[in-house]
């Protein structure tokens, strides 16, 4: 994960640095290296990133069913 990738997912879920920090465990210093390309991305910090990403694409698909009465129904 190169550092616009880092900036585009937060991008994506509408994060501030600071809520991305808290999400991960990290200081927002960290998040700010790591988007600036002075800090390495670690491998978990990749893994942990692309886990949020994929769980708000996920909620987006979510589609909401109709809910049906059961039993008998009337015509």
């Amino acid at each position: 994960m190169q550092p616009d990738d880092l900036k585009a997912v937060r991008a994506f879920l509408g994060w501030t640095q600071q809520r991305m920090a808290d999400e991960l465990g990290l200081s927002r210093k960290a998040v700010v290296e790591m988007e600036a390309g002075k800090a390495p991305i670690e491998k978990r910090t990749v893994l942990s990133v692309m886990y949020l990403e994929l769980m708000a694409r996920a909620e987006e698909q979510v589609v909401m069913v109709p809910r049906i009465k059961l039993g008998k129904q009337d015509d």
